[in-house]
């Protein structure tokens, strides 16, 4: 499954690859799959990365410009591999930048995956997804309650990416407007 997605770079990246690299050393808990590349989602779905797709999220790039998010805390998805992730505040620019990807795939047929409808869509960023058992969480939110979680990082790419079993491997990237 393919995915629109941005990349964190500098302090932002650094700040989660330090907690993930911290998970692992504590707790065993392998770097967040897949790949463990600190990214933000904003859509999944069954789509190839290839024009039309391309060209319009290369287009909506071009058009938008870099911007910071607020990282407030961490958050878990249930269920019996749970998924942890840092919690990222909507703010307007990215709240924007969601609904305007959801608008540039319009009319191309792709299916809508209801967790990022922008009713449902919850920004984060994960740590741990298919790596951390449900009897090691408690631990690990104990030892993640004394991070400082608190943080911004900025926004400056879209990309198409596909997880494969080991990695999360990028299509297609493009730049943000400065």
């Amino acid at each position: 499954m393919a995915g629109i997605i941005s990349l964190l770079e500098g302090a932002g990246a650094e700040r989660v690859e330090r907690l993930m690299d911290g998970m692992a050393r504590e707790f065993g808990v392998a770097r967040g799959f897949p790949g463990g590349e600190p990214h933000l989602s904003y859509h999944l779905g069954d789509y190839p990365p290839e024009p039309p797709a391309t060209v319009r999220v290369g287009r909506l790039a071009r058009e938008t410009k870099s911007f910071e998010i607020q990282v407030s805390g961490y958050g878990v998805f249930g269920g019996p591999a749970p998924v942890l992730y840092l919690a990222v505040a909507r703010g307007p620019e990215l709240a924007a930048l969601h609904l305007a990807i959801r608008a540039a795939l319009g009319g191309l047929g792709f299916a809508n995956n209801p967790y990022y409808e922008p009713a449902t869509w919850i920004p984060h960023i994960t740590l741990a997804q298919q790596n951390l058992l449900a009897s090691a969480f408690p631990a690990v939110a104990a030892w993640l309650r004394n991070q400082d979680l608190q943080f911004r990082a900025r926004i400056t790419n879209l990309a198409f990416a596909r997880e494969t079993p080991a990695a999360l491997e990028v299509l297609a990237s493009f730049r943000l407007a400065e």
